[in-house]
């Protein structure tokens, strides 16, 4: 079979409580806005790289499109690409081999749901999933936007 790549993006608000979990980094010490960010939820971008086994690489890209579509997220890149070597002289039932990547996004709360559904398209052969804790970032916006709306 062939090998196929698929990403998935969710922002999704976690508990600090979950604060064990690995997939989450909280790698910012103490800081001035530690105490307020325990009060509310965490924003982590969670990020999750599929690579998939498949005789049918065109129609496995096509399903991994619909799926997103269907939890409400899109396509952000998806490309196919044909093996540039020669099939196997020597065998003549040797096929052209394809290759493909798909990237999507989909909602925060979606994100678990459809990850479960991949093995559905075919042999997972690698499976990696990362999370980032943007919350200082999105507190730093807020307030930012809070001051410039005080400020007209």
């Amino acid at each position: 079979g062939a090998g196929e790549g698929a990403n998935l993006r969710g922002v999704a608000p976690q508990s600090s409580i979950a604060s064990g979990n690995a997939n989450q980094a909280f790698s910012k010490a103490a800081a001035p806005l530690a105490a307020p960010l325990l009060a509310q939820q965490r924003k982590i971008i969670r990020t999750a790289q599929v690579t998939i086994e498949t005789s049918a690489v065109e129609e496995t890209c096509n399903r991994i499109e619909m799926l997103a579509a269907s939890f409400g997220g899109y396509v952000q890149q998806s490309s196919i690409r044909r093996n540039t070597s020669d099939p196997d002289p020597d065998n003549p039932d040797s096929e052209e081999r394809l290759s493909g990547n798909v990237q999507i996004a989909v909602p925060s709360e979606m994100f678990d749901q459809i990850l479960s559904q991949l093995p559905d398209l075919g042999k997972v052969l690698h499976k990696n999933v990362s999370g980032q804790d943007v919350t200082e970032e999105f507190v730093d916006l807020e307030a930012r936007l809070k001051n410039w709306r005080s400020q007209e």
